[in-house]
């Protein structure tokens, strides 16, 4: 029961990276249409005031640099717009309109960014580290698809470390990193950081280790060759869940054969192990009843 838990657990981690594939937009897409409909409250004319004014930073940034999206820049807009309304109202309408907003195909940002200094840093970055723009945007801003998926990493990472898993850790952590990485998740990042830090620091077998990336990169890259080559062949929100759903199996399975390969090498040198003990006991043996138990301990103390 306790491995199904894990296997399950590494599972879902090794899906989260279908938010990198063309695959997952369609699904965001749809959530967005659905979800993030017409803002005609007077609150959400408020908070967007800046970008219906200016347009600033189009339909992928405005969120990021227009200095109304995030959480305290967002209900100051709408208390300073609407003064005379009550603070539940205010409250409540700022809520309903961010929750809206993480459903949006760009999603919220983690933290409001000057456009000017935003620039700067963005083409900084673009020249000297060779990190693309819409990379940087995307990392500053998260939808509920990868929110979704950056709590499940790092409650992931947590749970492995309670557990004492350092494998399941090591496994975290790799699945992590290509997660966060190719969807620009920066919760599924720190998750990756956390998991791949204990792992590293804790004094478990290299073997167990080299087992937990190996499962990470290999239950994780199944879904992402399968959401990057079916993709074209697959349309409409149900054709998405259901190449998730069979990524998620064919994970399961390139993981189960890698601990299989591990579990055999494992054997293999237990095995060993026991013949040589048994061989030197042997040895030992064949020692005590030539020479005298005094030579022999005196042998033994010699060579020890």
């Amino acid at each position: 029961m306790k491995d199904a838990k894990k296997n399950i657990l590494a599972s879902a981690i090794a899906a989260q990276a279908w938010n990198a594939t063309t695959s997952s937009k369609c699904v965001e897409q749809w959530l967005a249409s659905v979800i993030n409909t017409a803002n005609t409250t007077p609150y959400d004319k408020a908070i967007d005031s800046v970008y219906l004014d200016s347009h600033i930073g189009g339909a992928q940034l405005h969120h990021l640099l227009d200095g109304q999206h995030d959480i305290i820049g967002a209900f100051r807009a709408a208390s300073d717009k609407l003064p005379d309304d009550s603070l539940f109202s205010e409250i409540f309408g700022t809520a309903s309109h961010l929750l809206k907003d993480l459903f949006s195909v760009s999603g919220l940002p983690i933290v409001s960014i000057d456009p000017d200094t935003y620039r700067q840093g963005s083409e900084w970055v673009s020249e000297h580290l060779g990190i693309s723009k819409s990379w940087q945007g995307d990392l500053l801003q998260i939808n509920a698809l990868e929110l979704l998926g950056g709590s499940l990493c790092m409650a992931s990472s947590i749970f492995a470390l309670k557990q004492g898993d350092k494998k399941l850790l090591s496994e975290i952590g790799a699945s992590s990193l290509i997660t966060g990485i190719g969807s620009a998740n920066p919760i599924a990042l720190v998750a990756s950081v956390v998991a791949i830090a204990y792992s590293i620091k804790s004094k478990s077998k290299d073997n167990d280790l080299l087992e937990g990336i190996c499962k990470g990169i290999g239950g994780t890259g199944t879904v992402l060759v399968m959401g990057t080559i079916c993709t074209p062949f697959v349309s409409g929100v149900i054709g998405s869940i259901l190449l998730l759903v069979i990524s998620i199996i064919l994970a399961s399975l390139v993981r189960n054969f890698i601990a299989s390969r591990f579990s055999g090498d494992n054997i293999e040198c237990v095995e060993n192990e026991r013949f040589w003990n048994d061989h030197l006991r042997l040895e030992e043996e064949k020692i005590k009843k030539k020479f005298s138990p005094e030579l022999v301990n005196a042998l033994i103390k010699a060579t020890s």
